[in-house]
């Protein structure tokens, strides 16, 4: 009876440290997003050299200039320490939204082809219920990136991920 109150105490305490990392978490993203819809950045740039995110400002062909991702860890990988990556864009590297409708994705060795919609501030990917593929029956657009600081000449994507034991937050920061 001792050993099952103390594991029904070790859930419960993982469990609430989850919950609370998603409220953080939640925070943290409406923050930016507020920050975003005022047309303010992260990075000191005045208002008015932001502009607003329509297709016609947004569809580019966008130079990598950095992707920086932190991945935090809990649950059964509670005790790993975060891990962040600064990955420098090179020549060949870039964000490619088409005014039709495709993103894709050049950085390092990955690849991708997105099918992508923009709503407001944030960037809309096509994909899958199940099995990874993206087809009309079971598959929608789902929230991926948070555009800020978009200007004639920049832009910086926000990312986040979670799943039931790690999180990442991931900022890319685009040239034109």
């Amino acid at each position: 009876m001792n050993a099952y109150l103390h594991l029904n105490r070790d859930f419960m305490k993982h469990f609430l440290i989850l919950i609370e990392f998603v409220l953080v978490c939640l925070l943290f993203g409406s923050c930016l997003k507020e920050q975003a819809a005022k047309g303010t950045s992260n990075k000191g740039n005045s208002k008015k050299d932001t502009i607003p995110v329509s297709l016609s400002n947004f569809a580019s062909n966008w130079a990598l200039v950095n992707d920086t991702t932190t991945t935090d860890f809990w649950g059964i990988w509670g005790g790993r320490a975060p891990v962040g990556k600064n990955y420098i864009g090179k020549a060949a590297d870039h964000y490619s939204f088409t005014s039709y409708g495709k993103l894709y994705i050049h950085e390092d060795d990955y690849r991708d082809t997105e099918t992508y919609k923009l709503g407001h501030d944030t960037v809309w990917i096509r994909t899958a219920y199940i099995d990874g593929q993206t087809n009309q029956v079971d598959s929608t657009y789902n929230p991926w990136y948070v555009i800020s600081n978009l200007t004639a000449h920049t832009c910086t994507l926000k990312k986040y991920f979670i799943s039931p034991e790690t999180a990442a937050f991931s900022t890319i920061n685009l040239g034109r």
